[in-house]
């Protein structure tokens, strides 16, 4: 089953079947009285992670179960109250959760990403020396939109030179900046 990514949108495709199979996902719903983080793992035992305003379907406290899953609000319960906790500004050691597949240079974005300190930002060019591809902001910029796994791979993290940057595939000032914003200053100003 493929995964298809738009900004930090998790939509999970049957292989060329529009029906859909009978779905063995499991997802959570970590603040639902704010802009719904989810937490989805996949019958292969994979996870996901991102917000449910940003896959398109428009209804947050209610995700289609052909993409989705079988709701489990017990679901991870240790890596869900991390998971809030981050959300929270706090630091977070996700340290036990692998890093996500993707390609070679997505990967080692994704590992430069998880090596920012809390409550610290780094810019694409920074992360693209970091990579060894000087050079390759943009691509950086990719990676980080890409990112299956928002808050354990810190992408809001990594910001334009000249100010935020863009975030869940939008470019600076989209519709999902105040999230990046927000994820920011709560790491910066609440964290202790």
């Amino acid at each position: 089953m493929p995964f298809v990514q738009r900004p930090s949108l998790a939509i999970f495709i049957a292989d060329g079947n529009p029906e859909f199979p009978e779905p063995m996902n499991r997802f959570r719903i970590l603040n639902p009285s704010q802009t719904a983080f989810y937490l989805l793992e996949e019958s292969e035992g994979v996870i996901r992670t991102g917000w449910l305003a940003m896959t398109g379907n428009g209804r947050a406290q209610h995700p289609d179960p052909r993409e989705f899953g079988t709701r489990d609000d017990g679901l991870l319960p240790d890596l869900s109250n991390r998971l809030i906790a981050a959300l929270r500004g706090k630091p977070a050691d996700f340290g036990d959760v692998p890093t996500p597949p993707g390609t070679d240079f997505q990967m080692r974005c994704w590992n430069a990403a998880r090596a920012i300190p809390h409550g610290e930002r780094r810019s694409y060019i920074h992360l693209a020396t970091t990579v060894r591809s000087p050079g390759a902001a943009r691509a950086v910029g990719q990676a980080m939109r890409r990112n299956p796994l928002p808050i354990i791979v810190p992408c809001h993290r990594v910001v334009s030179s000249s100010g935020i940057g863009g975030f869940g595939g939008e470019p600076a000032g989209g519709s999902t900046t105040p999230v990046k914003e927000m994820l920011l200053w709560a790491e910066e100003k609440l964290a202790p």
